[in-house]
């Protein structure tokens, strides 16, 4: 239970809720006892057998042999693997990692995380603690858990004890594991390594970036502006509803307005100066509009005068 988004089991999980059988139990030590197989060789081989998925919770994974054994179950057999590591131990496991010049290849179905002991907080801070839990789900129906670390070290010159246990009460460390998982960091072993993500990803990555195209956006047609930049029509015909400036009425009087479009052939339409012949100068036609314009300035300062005269003559 969190407020936070919960890490997904996404390449895969046994369903729960299912009867798992009558537990059954088998121990194993380091030495071997009663001829009794190597305590290394017990999670090789449960390894190398299993099927639909492995879950892995460990202060220290360095052993060479057993990571070979998790890779090629991953990439081989594609095989989910999911490990939780203690933030001590992670370095340790770059480092052999990258001893077996693992690829992308490898990295697909694996899913590695870490996490920490609860802690005791003091006044000056809070004591990181570790973890200690030590086990391996096997195919949701088999868990192997005790002392021993999957190590050189553990196997070779420590004594240490396992239990092997089927049934029933493999839902208890199910339940256990997705709960530390839901609250772990995420170690991203394609940033650790500089590799890039198997082909297959990347090229649904990009698939899915591009998607597919947008339909064309008509064009604007807004009083204000114009914008074709989104359409894929050729000949679009903008209305021309604010391109008539309504100041030359002043010199040519009143002018049929443009309705049609802005883009058609021929001579520009919109403008009042269209009565004015092509073939005159330019500057002419400059001569001629500053004259009509003087000379409505001219009769306009008459009319203020004359009322003014008329006011005085009043008062």
């Amino acid at each position: 239970m969190s407020d936070t988004e919960v890490p997904p089991l996404d390449i895969g999980w046994p369903s729960g809720g299912l009867f798992r059988g009558v537990t059954r139990v088998a121990v194993h030590t380091h030495p071997p006892k009663d001829n009794g197989p190597h305590i290394k060789e017990v999670v090789r081989r449960l390894i190398q057998e299993a099927t639909k998925v492995i879950a892995i919770v460990m202060d220290m994974l360095t052993d060479l042999q057993i990571l070979q054994d998790l890779m090629d179950a991953a990439w081989r057999r594609s095989v989910p693997i999911y490990i939780l590591l203690d933030d001590q131990g992670v370095p340790h496991f770059l480092d052999m990692c990258s001893r077996l010049q693992i690829g992308s290849q490898h990295l697909r179905n694996i899913r590695t995380r870490t996490l920490q002991g609860i802690g005791f907080g003091l006044s000056f801070g809070r004591l990181p603690g570790s973890l200690c839990n030590k086990y391996m789900l096997v195919d949701g129906d088999k868990v192997v858990f005790g002392s021993y670390s999957f190590a050189w070290c553990t196997s070779r010159m420590d004594r240490n004890m396992i239990t092997v246990m089927t049934g029933q009460v493999v839902d208890f460390f199910d339940r256990d594991f997705r709960e530390l998982y839901a609250i772990s960091e995420k170690l991203d072993l394609y940033k650790e390594f500089h590799v890039s993500p198997p082909a297959a990803n990347r090229t649904a990555t990009i698939s899915s970036k591009v998607g597919p195209k947008r339909p064309p956006l008509p064009a604007t047609t807004s009083r204000f502006q114009v914008s074709l930049g989104d359409s894929r029509k050729a000949n679009i015909e903008v209305p021309a509803h604010k391109y008539y400036n309504p100041k030359y009425s002043l010199v040519f009087g009143d002018v049929q307005r443009p309705t049609g479009s802005l883009q058609e052939p021929g001579p520009k339409r919109g403008s009042g100066l269209s009565e004015v012949p092509e073939e005159m100068d330019q500057g002419k036609t400059r001569v001629a509009v500053s004259e009509r314009m003087g000379q409505l300035k001219f009769r306009h300062m008459q009319l203020m005068t004359s009322d003014n005269v008329f006011t005085d003559n009043i008062l």
